[in-house]
């Protein structure tokens, strides 16, 4: 494949309600674009391409994380995506070529949870700190548990997804996960693996720390 036929890759992010600013690309790769949507007029630093996107949600977060769960909807002109959170530093070692890796053998790949290894224990992480409505964490639990979802089935972060977005098997993944989200927590991370699970669809686990890796920090310097 030469260069003109290359697939086409993104590396993207959603800041919605001011919450975070823009990512800090240290050295950008010409083979890539960087895209930001956003529901703020947000300057660009000259590598974001700013998105302005209508809300369509009250709550921000459901807003971003629509964003993040769909982007064959949002970037339906690219083949290879890779979202990261707002607020972080990417590094030089974050290259088209790693995207490209990331996802030869299987269309979605993300690191594992550093300090977790299931949604349960997940979920008593974010009620203790009050990341979200208790209640409706509690009922998202005790549907999965009715549904036979097991205790230590894995977890991964959500903050540097790298996908063949295009993929049947991925869009399905993803367009179930976005259902789960609108039924229950804004915290995907509590139906990521429950989506996994019930769909038996395998994912890429990637073998980095997201507190150390190549590839990018979290927060801006």
């Amino acid at each position: 494949m030469n260069s003109a036929e290359r697939e086409r890759c993104v590396i993207y992010t959603g800041i919605y309600g001011g919450y975070d600013p823009l990512p800090f690309v240290e050295a950008p790769d010409p083979s890539l674009d960087y895209v930001c949507f956003t529901d703020a007029d947000l300057a660009t630093d000259g590598v974001w391409q700013i998105r302005r996107t209508v809300p369509v949600l009250a709550d921000p977060h459901r807003d971003s994380r629509r964003v993040k769960l769909l982007p064959h909807l949002f970037l339906p002109e690219y083949t290879i995506s890779l979202w990261v959170d707002g607020n972080c530093t990417l590094r030089p070692g974050l290259t088209r070529s790693l995207l490209e890796r990331a996802t030869r053998r299987l269309p979605m790949a993300l690191m594992p949870h550093q300090e977790r290894g299931c949604a349960y224990a997940e979920a008593e992480t974010v009620l203790l700190y009050g990341l979200d409505d208790p209640a409706l964490v509690r009922r998202q639990m005790y549907a999965y548990r009715s549904l036979g979802f097991p205790v230590g089935y894995g977890l991964h972060v959500g903050n540097f997804m790298v996908r063949r977005h295009l993929d049947p098997r991925c869009r399905a993944l993803c367009e179930l996960w976005w259902k789960e989200l609108c039924s229950h927590s804004r915290r995907d991370q509590l139906s990521f693996s429950f989506v996994r699970w019930s769909t038996r669809q395998e994912v890429e686990t990637l073998p980095w720390s997201y507190y150390d890796n190549p590839f990018f920090t979290w927060g801006s310097d």
